[in-house]
């Protein structure tokens, strides 16, 4: 992750490289205090705050392909239900709260 300031210049950088993951992260979209959220392709959530530090990382079951923040600060978390060789499986969704998960 790379966030450049108004000139174009890099004001921080940082790297998540988790070696159980097999393709990376699949969706990332802002949060509403500054931050990010993650999705990669075995189920964890991650949330970085403002400067890209890992607020929290969770592994959820049957989502891995987009997440979206709704305006009540609530996450709806979407993806393949499980993996059937290279065919996915049946599509989930989740809606949750990010202050009911706890922090790793």
């Amino acid at each position: 992750m790379v966030e450049r300031n108004g000139s174009g210049s890099i004001a921080w950088e940082n790297c998540f490289i988790d070696e159980s993951s097999h393709y990376g992260y699949y969706d990332m979209t802002p949060s509403s205090d500054g931050g990010y959220y993650l999705i990669d392709d075995i189920c964890y959530l991650t949330k970085t705050d403002e400067s890209g530090n890992i607020s929290f990382s969770v592994q959820l079951a049957h989502v891995n392909q987009s997440v979206i923040e709704l305006d009540g600060g609530d996450l709806v978390i979407g993806g393949f239900g499980f993996r059937e060789g290279n065919s996915g499986g049946p599509i989930s969704l989740l809606r949750l709260d990010p202050s009911d998960l706890s922090p790793n």
